[in-house]
């Protein structure tokens, strides 16, 4: 892991760090919006009448609850790693906050 992040952090490697920045704000973008899906589904749909309406389509629902449910996976399959340490992640999480909080913004402005 630590060679990637080498590899990401490097001046020269602006178009690898976009491309990487965009998967994690699509990324977190899926978590926020997928668990927040899974959480109004879960309501009763008498209380579930008096919250505005998603602003998803069925389509994007279902993609963003698949990509949730990958991440997750995967994530369990890290933690369960030898050695592991979420830390060296970390980096990865700085590159695309500023997009992220940007993009969330946006959603909740719908």
């Amino acid at each position: 892991m630590q060679p990637v992040l080498q590899l990401l952090l490097a001046p020269e490697a602006d178009e690898l760090q976009q491309l990487v920045e965009r998967e994690v704000v699509r990324v977190t973008e899926a978590m926020i919006v997928g668990t927040a899906i899974q959480g109004i589904s879960s309501i009763p749909p008498a209380v579930r009448a008096l919250l505005p309406p998603v602003n998803a389509s069925t389509k994007d629902q279902a993609a963003m609850l698949m990509l949730r449910e990958q991440v997750l996976r995967v994530w369990g399959l890290l933690q369960s790693s030898r050695g592991f340490d979420p830390a060296m992640l970390q980096p990865l999480v700085q590159v695309g906050y500023s997009d992220i909080v940007y993009r969330v913004v946006q959603l909740c402005d719908q």
